[in-house]
Parts: structure tokens; C-alpha cells; sequence
């Protein structure tokens, strides 16, 4: 994954909100470990701030996610790496990890066919 620079991580978040990319959200919110499919709802670069609408198939529920990124780091991965799950099709990766370690996020964008 190639490090990259918060104006480019919330372009990236804006983009898959625009194309309303199916996302698998893994990782940790505040000590929450999570893997479930999401969206994202909005963001705000100017704020540092993102909100992933998270989808519980299990539970029948949905919910919202309102992020703080302010000096968080971004990683970006435009093609499939060792890291997918076998026989899923995936466009990118963008993994997001806070400095104090609340949040470390790996959104995986899946390819999906209608």
C-alpha cells in the first residue's frame, strides 16, 4: 500500500460516496471490532470528518458511523493484493489508522455487478 495524504484519502471517500461504492469496512472504532458491509454517508475534508452507514445482515440493522479523522494516515491500494479474501472481486483499498490508535479502518471496495 502507498501512503498517502489526507486531501487524497477524503477525494478517494468522496468518490466512493459519488459512486456509492460497496465497501467492506474492517478493523476497529474504539476498541469495536467490526467486518461489515458499508457505505459512505458523507464527508467533510475541510473538518476531517467521514460517515460510514454500516449494514448488520445479521442483525437487520443499520447505523451510522461519524468519524473524526483529524491526523489520521492513509494508505491506498488501487488493484487486488494478498490480502483479499478468495473469489471476491475487489477495485482498491484504503486503510485509515488514527495517531492514538481509536480507529484503524481497512476498506476494502468491492466490484459489484447489478
Amino acid at each position: 500500500m502507498i501512503e498517502i495524504s489526507s486531501a487524497e484519502a477524503f477525494w478517494i471517500l468522496d468518490a466512493y460516496r459519488r459512486m456509492a461504492s460497496q465497501l467492506h469496512v474492517s478493523g476497529t472504532i474504539r476498541n469495536e471490532s467490526i467486518s461489515l458491509p458499508g457505505v459512505i454517508w458523507w464527508s467533510m475534508p475541510d473538518d476531517s470528518k467521514v460517515c460510514i452507514a454500516l449494514a448488520d445482515v445479521e442483525r437487520k440493522q443499520k447505523r451510522e458511523c461519524k468519524l473524526s479523522l483529524k491526523d489520521a494516515h492513509f494508505w491506498f491500494e488501487p488493484v487486488a493484493s494478498s490480502e483479499v479474501p478468495a473469489g471476491e472481486v475487489w477495485l482498491s483499498f484504503l486503510k485509515i489508522e488514527s495517531p492514538d490508535g481509536a480507529i484503524s479502518l481497512l476498506l476494502g471496495e468491492r466490484f459489484v455487478v447489478e
